[in-house]
């Protein structure tokens, strides 16, 4: 007995609900539905179908994700969060620990992180009811909290501190990179964990066409901390300041107190990702240099 077909889902058109026959007479109690009272429950869910549809549709979504079975947002980039999760050998079973998400947008990672037992906190500097997340967060009947704000704010004062940060697309989009680093150490309980993914300048030239002449160039100093300022749009993108190659962003976050640092690069979009630990035993020289 099929039901209401909304949205997209995967390669098929369409995802529909499905109430199996024999599920009809356990709402029941064990007695038969006429045909009236399925009729009724079939527009019950296709009024319901409907209302989320139209509410989905009046936000901007940046994630397409499998809000809850059958319901996806209709974003530009697919994402499949609780496999990002996995392949950096985070954990199931996150009871106990604490999360923030920064840069969260709609909430794709904040809500597996929450699925998974952490505490979750979510920030960024959207309105929670124009990106979807509040209405993914009604959906999912989620716990996390969100909070309008900046990196740059984020310290524990503020937010408190946490085992997990999860920094993913953000760095490239900052005029100051380093204090967001600097910060994002401060938050941070001892031996916390950074996962971090962005923009960098090793193979520029396969998203940025203003850049294809000066391959060579880019090759040749991958050995050197180079960042590349755009004052302009990069890779389609106005909101892109600082694109640093990966030995630069090792320097960053080696600076920013970070240890243990493990990064892989994608040739094809030109974006690193990677993990670190926090070091304790880093002293933070703010005021140490001119």
């Amino acid at each position: 007995m099929r039901n209401l077909a909304i949205g997209h889902c995967g390669r098929h058109e369409h995802c529909e609900f499905f109430l199996p026959t024999g599920s009809l007479t356990a709402i029941n109690g064990g007695r038969k539905i006429d045909g009236r009272a399925i009729a009724a429950m079939r527009e019950e869910r296709r009024l319901d179908a409907e209302q989320i549809a139209k509410e989905m549709e009046a936000r901007t979504w940046f994630h397409r994700y499998e809000i809850v079975p059958g319901i996806w947002s209709p974003g530009r980039l697919t994402v499949n969060a609780a496999a990002a999760l996995n392949q950096h050998g985070i954990p199931n079973d996150l009871t106990g620990k604490k999360v923030i998400d920064i840069g969260a947008l709609d909430g794709a990672y904040s809500f597996e992180f929450a699925r998974r037992g952490a505490s979750v906190l979510a920030i960024d500097l959207q309105n929670p009811d124009r990106t979807g997340f509040s209405l993914a967060k009604r959906l999912k009947n989620a716990d996390v909290d969100y909070r309008v704000m900046s990196v740059y704010d984020a310290i524990p004062e503020t937010v408190g501190r946490f085992d997990y940060v999860w920094y993913w697309g953000v760095f490239y989009h900052l005029r100051d990179p380093l204090i967001a680093f600097r910060n994002i150490w401060k938050i941070m309980n001892e031996d916390g964990l950074l996962f971090f993914e962005g923009a960098v300048y090793d193979y520029a030239w396969n998203v940025e066409p203003s850049l294809q002449e000066h391959q060579k160039a880019i090759e040749e100093s991958r050995h050197l901390p180079v960042a590349y300022f755009s004052k302009g749009p990069y890779a389609g993108d106005s909101s892109n300041w600082f694109i640093p190659n990966l030995t630069c962003l090792r320097d960053w976050l080696s600076a920013s107190g970070f240890k243990d640092i493990k990064m892989e690069v994608s040739i094809r979009y030109s974006r690193g990702v990677g993990r670190a630990v926090r070091d304790d035993k880093f002293a933070d020289f703010e005021y140490a240099r001119y």
